[in-house]
């Protein structure tokens, strides 16, 4: 299963998303790219520049919990559309293999 991270949330209207404390430090490398609503599902897909990483984030404001699971950036589009499809997959299948080195110690 892709890796994945759930944590429970404050229960808020999915209409109305509160800004940040004015002292909460924002981080300017991560840029949302997707965002869409669903009854009381919300589908993120953020982008983190810092680190070249994409993240779905699913929040389900009836039940607090919101997963959020790294995503290989050519199945980006396809996490955002389909979350629980994406994350039911098996690891192996939704994250690109390592890049194994071709230069040999000696």
């Amino acid at each position: 299963m892709a890796d994945e991270v759930a944590t429970r949330t404050q229960k808020a209207p999915s209409s109305s998303r509160s800004a940040p404390p004015a002292d909460a430090a924002i981080d300017v490398s991560t840029r949302e790219l997707a965002h869409r609503c669903s009854c009381e599902i919300e589908v993120f897909l953020f982008w983190h520049s810092a680190l070249d990483r994409i993240e779905l984030c699913v929040l389900d404001s009836t039940t607090g919990v919101s997963v959020h699971v790294d995503v290989a950036p050519d199945r980006a589009l396809d996490a955002f559309y389909h979350p629980y499809a994406y994350m039911a997959q098996p690891k192996s299948a939704s994250l690109p293999a390592p890049i194994e080195s071709t230069s040999r110690p000696g």
